[in-house]
């Protein structure tokens, strides 16, 4: 009860005090919110047309705000109940945790150059485990800049370094289709400190107003108490044109090289084809496959993904099936993903976000999984620069050959943000 006071009087101190500079970052996400929106004027620069600009971290969130220098002060406050905090099969046990994460991230904007360093840490207080206490339980680093020399040709680089102890709150791109290979971190790890070293160089170049191409290289190092590490190595390369106002085509071309420690290197090759199809002005369906050859093996890598805006809220269904590996494990793993979102805003400012998930992992070295998660999320902006936000997580791992594991997390969180100019 005390905790919960607790945050209801910061929040009064904080709606009280508008003037305090502070800044929303996800406890282990190095890329920032956008700037404020009375410093984006409308002569700034926006992505060329059709092109995913990269990188699609910090930098990206500061295109199209005024020329000059940024600092990003942040700072979290949350108070989380997980039922599960070792991720067990027997004997669970349960605690509240406080966890403060304060941030900052600095950078410089200009017409053809973006930079945003970030870095923060997390604290951790625990009711009913105070050996687990700790003033710095994770931490990261972030660089992400963007360069447009020309209007039609973009660069991009990503660099991060993450170290946690709770692996399923990782802001990695593991959903339907990642354009960044990350480890099978869905599952259910406990309290295990791991590390995860991202670097993505990228290029984009518009040829036509309905034809461009784009070119990535991303290097992973990942690592996990007690685990093996994994290090991969994969370029990807892809050209679209619109051939109609509905239709868009796609010709991709993966290669990832996975160097998993007690294992011999693993090489993989895909080829895709992809169709992008407005089916209605409200639904859109985008698919994507082709073969995947690895080391004498043929399987399928596919993806698909449908899209429906309804007035109030908006709804996605997705599939996945790819090659991957679990953090900390030998081998690789086929990967088959099931997903379902829906947002909506049922008043104004105040959104809510379902998403159900079901992955399934098979390999040769490791026990076949299934992982059925549903995260369910609500965000309601208090001040400009201050959000409320609670969030509710419920994971199921049904592993053969070993015991099944339940664990519910529901968490409330305030989250302060200030971006702005060095100089105003």
């Amino acid at each position: 009860m005390v905790r919960w006071l607790a945050v209801a009087i910061l929040l009064a101190g904080l709606v009280g005090f508008p003037g305090v500079p502070a800044r929303a970052e996800a406890p282990t996400a190095p890329a920032p919110r956008r700037p404020a929106p009375e410093e984006a004027p409308a002569e700034g620069p926006t992505p060329l047309p059709g092109i995913p600009i990269p990188p699609t971290g910090g930098a990206a969130s500061l295109v199209g705000a005024s020329p000059g220098w940024y600092l990003i002060p942040s700072f979290f406050l949350t108070e989380e109940f997980d039922d599960n905090i070792f991720a067990s099969s027997d004997q669970k046990q349960w605690d509240f945790i406080s966890r403060f994460s304060p941030g900052l991230a600095g950078g410089y904007r200009s017409e053809p150059f973006t930079l945003l360093l970030s870095g923060g840490f997390d604290a951790e207080v625990f009711a009913r485990h105070p050996e687990l206490n700790d003033a710095v339980s994770g931490w990261h680093v972030g660089l992400d800049s963007l360069y447009l020399p020309i209007r039609p040709l973009a660069f991009g680089l990503t660099f991060a370094y993450i170290e946690t102890k709770t692996t399923t709150t990782l802001p990695l791109p593991v959903g339907i289709a990642p354009t960044v290979i990350a480890p099978a971190t869905v599952l259910e790890f406990g309290r295990r400190k791991a590390t995860f070293l991202t670097a993505a160089p990228s290029a984009a170049y518009q040829f036509t107003p309905l034809t461009f191409a784009t070119a990535a290289y991303t290097y992973t190092h990942d690592t996990i108490e007690d685990g093996e590490s994994t290090t991969v190595h994969s370029p990807v390369l892809r050209l679209s044109h619109q051939f109609t106002a509905l239709d868009t085509g796609t010709l991709g071309y993966r290669v990832a090289v996975y160097d998993i420690e007690g294992s011999p290197t693993r090489t993989s090759h895909a080829p895709t084809v992809g169709w992008t199809r407005a089916l209605t002005p409200q639904t859109k369906l985008f698919l994507e496959g082709g073969p995947r050859f690895s080391d004498g093996d043929v399987g399928p890598e596919v993806s698909a993904r449908l899209e429906h805006d309804f007035r109030l809220a908006k709804l996605a269904l997705g599939y996945a099936r790819s090659q991957g590996f679990i953090l900390g494990q030998p081998g690789l793993v086929t990967t088959e993903t099931y997903l379902g979102s829906i947002i909506m805003e049922p008043v104004k400012s105040l959104l809510v976000s379902v998403g159900p998930t079901i992955t399934k992992l098979s390999g040769n070295q490791t026990l076949d999984t299934n992982f059925y998660e549903l995260v369910a999320s609500a965000s309601y902006p208090i001040l400009r620069w201050l959000t409320a936000r609670a969030t509710y997580r419920f994971g199921y791992e049904e592993q053969l050959g070993a015991g099944d594991i339940l664990r519910n997390v529901f968490s409330v969180s305030l989250e302060a943000t200030y971006p702005y100019r060095v100089g105003q």
